[in-house]
């Protein structure tokens, strides 16, 4: 039988991250640029759990299953005229 506990009742452990995006513009002649961009998401890499087994009777109750999204860099170069 099921319990009467409402829908997510159950709290999981805090999930945060950082992204950060870092650039430069130089500028070439009156009308044109060249850009550079680096884009991190989860700069500083913490781990942030996710999948919470929920089953009471199931062997992963109360364990963490998966883990997020690491770091990810990213970069860039544009040029405008």
């Amino acid at each position: 039988a099921f319990g009467s506990a409402g829908r997510n009742t159950i709290d999981g452990p805090a999930s945060w991250t950082i992204n950060l995006s870092v650039g430069r513009q130089f500028k070439l002649a009156e009308r044109k640029n060249l850009e550079f961009r680096i884009d991190s998401q989860n700069a500083i890499n913490h781990v942030n759990i996710t999948n919470l087994g929920t089953t009471v009777n199931g062997i992963d109750y109360g364990r963490a299953t998966g883990a997020g999204g690491m770091r990810t860099l990213s970069g860039s170069v544009r040029f405008r005229f």
